[in-house]
């Protein structure tokens, strides 16, 4: 696999795991069901894993060795990311899964704001 389609692969696993916590935090947990959140909450968490060592079998021209380390944080940040949430709802703790989902949407729309504001060449950019 190569860079282009580990990345590929990263957006749509990851894509469709956003959708997927995303709604599963205005659920109830002890009124769903959990097997079925607990099975999907483990194969993001399977998906992930299996891109990182599909990463460590890339070999890299020079040029793109900036590319790849981008790459590599998405990735190890998806998988921390689906390991605090398995932990979280394995042990039934329900606001710190959601506060954990909470936490990592934020941070996606600030890097998407503050990336908007670099290409607009906006003076946020300065701070």
């Amino acid at each position: 696999m190569g860079l282009v389609e580990l990345y590929q692969s990263y957006s749509e696993i990851n894509r469709d795991y956003m959708t997927f916590i995303e709604e599963t935090v205005s659920i109830d947990f002890k009124n769903n069901q959990p097997e079925e959140i607990l099975q999907l909450l483990t194969q993001a968490k399977k998906g992930f894993e299996e891109l990182i060592a599909a990463s460590n079998e890339i070999e890299l021209r020079e040029a793109d060795e900036t590319n790849f380390k981008d790459l590599k944080y998405l990735l190890v940040d998806a998988l921390f990311l689906a390991i605090d949430l398995l932990d979280f709802y394995k042990a039934g703790e329900e606001g710190r899964f959601k506060m954990r989902v909470l936490n990592h949407l934020n941070k996606k729309r600030r890097a998407e704001m503050f990336n908007e504001a670099n290409q607009m060449g906006c003076p946020i950019k300065q701070m």
